[in-house]
C-alpha cells in the first residue's frame, strides 16, 4: 500500500468537504514524516488543523490512541484534540488510509538536541505528567512485553546480514540483558513513539506532546531510552556532553517519576538496543527501495547511525558510571 505523504491540496480539500464541517482548504504545509504515520498542518476557512495519515498503524492501535487522547485532553494535558467527522467519529477512511483530523497546536517540531536547550527542564515536566497518568480506565491499551521484544530481535539481528559487522557487540548487549529483572521495571503509561520532532515548541515553550499512536503499557525507561536514542547525533555532540546532559535530564525526570535503580541499570543497553533498532529498519527500507527510503534519504541517515553505534559501543562503560551516579 503506498504511502500517502503525497496527498495533494486539491485530494485533501476533498477529504475535508466529504467528512467534515469545516469549510474549504486553503493551504496546506507537510509537518513531518514519521515512521508509522504522515503529518500536514491545513488551514480552512474554520480554522487550523492537523491532519494524520496512519501509513501502518492498525484498528486497534488507532482506538488506543483516540481513547488516550481525549483523556489527556481533559486532564489539561499539552496535547492536539480530536476533530469528529460528520458521522460523529474519531476516523475516516481515503484512499484505503484511515485519517484523523486534529486541533492544530502553535509550534514548530523541535529538531535541536532536547538535552542542551533552555526547553530540557519542560520536556521534562511533560514526560512526568505523562508517566504518572493512571491507565485503569483504559480498554483499548495494548500491553508491551519488553523481555519479549528484545528476546525476538536478537535473533532477526544476528540473521540480519546488514548489521553482522555489529554482531560481536550486539551478542555481549543481549548478554547483558540476561541479568535483568524485567518484573522489576517500572511500568506506566507511555508514549513508545517518543522523538524531539514529536515536540511542538514555540518562543522556547513546549506547545504539546503529539503522535500516540504507539501509545502502550510498557516500561518507563524504554520510553526514555528510545527519546534519548533518537535525540542524539554524534555529528554535533561529543560523547562526554551528551553523558553529562543526558545524566542531568534523567537526575531532574527522576524527582517526579518512580524510576529504580533497576531502571537505571538497564538504561544504556536499551539506549544502545534503540539505535540497533532504527538501523535494522533503515537498512530494511533501503534494501526494499521503498519510497520512505528515498524521502528519509536512508543512505546517508544508515551512515549516521553505524557511526552514532560505534561510539555507543565504544563508550558505553563511561556512559554507565556516569548514570550509575544516580543511584547514590
Amino acid at each position: 500500500m503506498p504511502l500517502l505523504n503525497r496527498l495533494t491540496r486539491l485530494q485533501i480539500d476533498e477529504l475535508i468537504k466529504k467528512h467534515y464541517d469545516l469549510g474549504s482548504v486553503i493551504s496546506v504545509r507537510k509537518l513531518k514524516n514519521g515512521w508509522t504515520n504522515t503529518l500536514f498542518k491545513i488551514k480552512t476557512t474554520h480554522g487550523e488543523f492537523f491532519l494524520k495519515v496512519y501509513e501502518e498503524a492498525d484498528t486497534m492501535q488507532i482506538m488506543a490512541e483516540h481513547e488516550v487522547v481525549n483523556f489527556l485532553v481533559k486532564a489539561k494535558f499539552p496535547t492536539a484534540s480530536i476533530i469528529k467527522t460528520r458521522k460523529r467519529v474519531g476516523t475516516c477512511v481515503f484512499d484505503e488510509k484511515n485519517i484523523t483530523l486534529f486541533v492544530a497546536v502553535e509550534g514548530e517540531p523541535l529538531s535541536v538536541s532536547p538535552f542542551k536547550t533552555v526547553l530540557s527542564y519542560r520536556i521534562v515536566s511533560i514526560l512526568n505528567l505523562l508517566h504518572n497518568t493512571g491507565t485503569g480506565e483504559f480498554m483499548y491499551l495494548r500491553k508491551l512485553d519488553l523481555a519479549a521484544l528484545i528476546e525476538e530481535s536478537l535473533g532477526w539481528y544476528l540473521d540480519d546480514h546488514r548489521v553482522e559487522h555489529l554482531r560481536d557487540e550486539i551478542i555481549k548487549l543481549y548478554e547483558g540483558f540476561s541479568s535483568v529483572s524485567f518484573f522489576n521495571l517500572t511500568k506506566c503509561l507511555v508514549h513508545n513513539d517518543l522523538g524531539s520532532d514529536n515536540f511542538l515548541i514555540e518562543s522556547n515553550n513546549i506547545k504539546a506532546l503529539i503522535d500516540f499512536d504507539q501509545v502502550a503499557y510498557g516500561c518507563i525507561v524504554n520510553d526514555l531510552a528510545k527519546f534519548i536514542a533518537r535525540s542524539v547525533n554524534f555529528n554535533v555532540y561529543d560523547v562526554r556532553e551528551f553523558t553529562t546532559d543526558v545524566t542531568r535530564f534523567i537526575g531532574d525526570y527522576s524527582k517526579k517519576s518512580n524510576i529504580s535503580k533497576d531502571d537505571l541499570h538497564v538504561l544504556v543497553p536499551l539506549i544502545i538496543f534503540q539505535k540497533v533498532l532504527m538501523l535494522v529498519k533503515v537498512k530494511q527500507n533501503i534494501r526494499q527501495g521503498s519510497v520512505r527510503a528515498h524521502i528519509y534519504h536512508f543512505e546517508e541517515y544508515a551512515k549516521l547511525l553505524e557511526l552514532e553505534l560505534a561510539i555507543l559501543f565504544k563508550n558505553q562503560e563511561l556512559i554507565k558510571n556516569e548514570f550509575n551516579r544516580l543511584l547514590y
